[in-house]
């Protein structure tokens, strides 16, 4: 699992990378084996001035195809991050179960049972 970051008017201390690192693996960690990279863009929308303007972009790439991306904004940094990967987490989950764990269904309909 490939782990890009970057940030926009958002300096990244190595602090804060090892926070994200941390929270990436215990959110979506038990998916690893279906990710193939994730892609992050912190913001600091409106600078200097405050409000609610910080802002986390994911892109999730998995295996074999497929992306799950998501977008939230926040007053802080860290209330961010939990709450897009708390998301991320739940959305991993729906997207694996039904895209790569659907019991195949017959050709001919029905309950797949040959008379």
């Amino acid at each position: 699992m490939k782990i890009l970051m970057r940030g926009k008017r958002i300096h990244l201390t190595e602090e804060v990378k090892e926070s994200i690192h941390r929270r990436i693996y215990f959110s979506v960690g038990r998916f690893a084996t279906w990710i193939r990279d994730i892609k992050i863009m912190l913001t600091d929308m409106n600078g200097p001035r405050g409000g609610v303007d910080k802002s986390c972009q994911v892109n999730i790439r998995l295996k074999p195809y497929g992306e799950v991306y998501m977008e939230d904004q926040s007053e802080d940094l860290q209330t961010v991050i939990y709450q897009i990967f708390d998301r991320l987490n739940r959305a991993l989950d729906r997207k694996i179960k039904r895209e790569f764990h659907q019991k195949p269904t017959s050709d001919f309909g029905g309950n797949g049972r040959v008379v």
